[in-house]
């Protein structure tokens, strides 16, 4: 009986223990827990990690300054090793004479034969010496011209990247000057060798009682009027040159604007036959321009002439030259420098740490000692050694002992600038560039057509082109009535008639910038810096012999060798933007 009560509250512990679960299951599964935070995703100030913060690398960076080359503190070391045993050289058998060469005689033709293949012989025999004389003659490429070359050949194996600006687009088409290829092409017209050329075709007979025909137009210009009395076949009564299109009637002239014609269609050249010029691409009919307006807004009236005075001559300025000036001179410049018992040290050892560029440029343009200066303060420091140098003769004469003083400053100071340098002759370049390939936009070609309707209304002509630098004048041209210039109406013009145009302020940013930079001033920095880099290769060789640091030599070498790698390039891109 009692094992029966023990097995019944068994299972009936058992039931409850199963029906707790199901009720703790269904009770999970209502519940909703929330979500677990995430401390990503909290807004929280994080400190950025160096390596987010990091620039974009450089395509194609300048060259690094090798450090230590001039350091006389280095550490060096030689080993003297046993030199190995030499064998004795047994002398070499002695070689048999060749047989002398025995010219033959062609009896063919009487004997004529063989004294033809003499002369020959002599005449090649002559040629060789010739050739040997002027090898011996022609003078030898200096070493800095030598590695100049080597650097120019190599052009073609690294593309046209300087640091992150890629030219590799900008130089496709344009390897040679289109100048010269136009004039070679109008020559080869000339002589009838390409279609177009042999001239204009002989004018018809005059008529009887006519004046003498017209010259000949030349080449470019406009051809002259007709000669008084003739009228153009067709036209009737009318004269020969349609009137003017503004108001026949206004006694005063219309302002001109001066500009010279282009030409319209490419040089016979495929180069710039494909890309055509930017006129043939100026779209649509000529514009529609309100005539009455511009004769009302541009009259000109007649105006006294304003006789300007001539300034006052400028006085000659006075060059003076004293011991106790060029003195002074040194010690305002001893002000920015560094102590003077560190400087010798630091010209030595290239330490840019001590004297920087703007350093050195100070003592290469005004306190270089020259051997008479030198001269004179050893000779007052033998008369009286007691007594201590000033500040400028001491230095003075601490500079005169450092060997190739000249050399090391100009090479020093050439690899300090060179980056600079690079880097505002590669951007000049870019903008130049991005400048002229704003030709293709729809909105100034637009405005161009429409300024050359306006031009061609105010000077009754009827061209096809004008030349693109008569917009840095075309402000200058206002109108009597309302003062207001040019461009002016040209955008009254333009927003009436062109509604789709973009904003040719934010487009032409290139433009704008580009007609501030003075490119002649770059185009004298890269010539400079070619000289510049020749003239290192030389500085280099000079210090070397005094020194005998070979490794010195080797790390700056290999630095000029890159950098006249990257002229070239320079230069190639400034020579194809050039005849682009």
């Amino acid at each position: 009986m009692n094992a029966t009560l023990d097995e019944m509250s068994d299972k009936f512990q058992q039931s409850l223990n199963i029906e707790a679960k199901n009720q703790q299951k269904i009770s999970e599964m209502n519940v909703i827990k929330p979500e677990k935070l995430e401390l990503e995703k909290e807004n929280i100030d994080e400190p950025s990690s160096p390596e987010e913060t990091k620039p974009p690398p450089v395509k194609a960076p300048p060259p690094m300054i090798p450090t230590n080359i001039f350091s006389p503190t280095e550490h060096k070391s030689m080993d003297f090793p046993e030199p190995p045993p030499v064998k004795e050289l047994t002398p070499p058998p002695p070689e048999p004479s060749k047989p002398k060469k025995v010219i033959i005689a062609d009896d063919d033709d009487g004997g004529g034969g063989g004294g033809f293949a003499a002369m020959l012989q002599r005449r090649a025999k002559k040629m060789e010496s010739g050739s040997t004389l002027r090898k011996l003659v022609e003078p030898k490429a200096s070493e800095s011209e030598q590695k100049w070359k080597e650097a120019g050949e190599r052009l073609k194996e690294k593309p046209m990247i300087i640091n992150d600006l890629d030219f590799s687009e900008f130089i496709s088409d344009f390897e040679q000057d289109p100048l010269v290829l136009t004039k070679m092409a109008q020559m080869a017209q000339d002589r009838g060798l390409l279609p177009g050329g042999g001239g204009a075709p002989p004018p018809p007979p005059p008529l009887v009682g006519a004046p003498p025909p017209p010259p000949p137009p030349m080449a470019g210009g406009v051809p002259p009027p007709p000669p008084m009395g003739l009228q153009a076949p067709g036209s009737g009564n009318r004269s020969l040159r349609e009137p003017s299109p503004g108001p026949s009637s206004s006694k005063n002239s219309l302002l001109k604007l001066h500009w010279k014609e282009a030409q319209h269609e490419a040089p016979p050249v495929p180069a710039l036959k494909r890309k055509g010029t930017f006129w043939s691409k100026v779209s649509g009919q000529p514009a529609q321009i309100d005539t009455t307006k511009l004769a009302r807004l541009f009259e000109q009236k007649p105006k006294e002439v304003v006789v300007k005075k001539t300034g006052t001559e400028s006085k000659p300025q006075m060059l003076q030259v004293l011991s106790v000036k060029r003195s002074q001179a040194i010690n305002i410049g001893l002000t920015k420098l560094p102590p003077v018992n560190v400087i010798p040290t630091a010209i030595r050892k290239f330490d840019a740490t001590v004297l920087n560029k703007e350093g050195i440029e100070k003592i290469l343009s005004t306190m270089m000692p020259s051997l008479e200066e030198v001269e004179r303060i050893r000779e007052a420091q033998a008369e009286q050694p007691d007594t201590p140098l000033g500040p400028a003769e001491q230095f003075m004469l601490s500079l005169s002992e450092i060997d190739c003083l000249l050399e090391r400053l100009r090479l020093w100071l050439f690899m300090l600038d060179y980056q600079n340098v690079e880097q505002e002759v590669a951007d000049a370049l870019m903008e130049w560039n991005n400048a002229m390939k704003q030709e293709e936009s729809k909105t100034f070609r637009a405005a161009m057509g429409m300024l050359l309707a306006i031009g061609n209304a105010l000077n009754g002509t009827d061209i096809k082109a004008f030349q693109l630098d008569y917009l840095s004048r075309a402000s200058e041209v206002k109108d009597p009535v309302h003062k207001y210039p040019l461009t002016h109406h040209l955008a009254e013009y333009m927003i009436d008639h062109y509604t789709e145009g973009s904003d040719m302020y934010s487009e032409l940013g290139s433009v704008s910038r580009s007609s501030r930079l003075d490119f002649e001033a770059f185009f004298d920095n890269l010539k400079k810096m070619e000289q510049d880099c020749k003239n290192c290769f030389d500085y280099v060789a000079k210090i070397s012999q005094k020194d005998n640091n070979s490794s010195m030599k080797k790390k700056v070498n290999d630095f000029l060798t890159e950098v006249a790698e990257r002229i070239h390039r320079l230069k190639h891109v400034q020579r194809t933007t050039a005849h682009r």
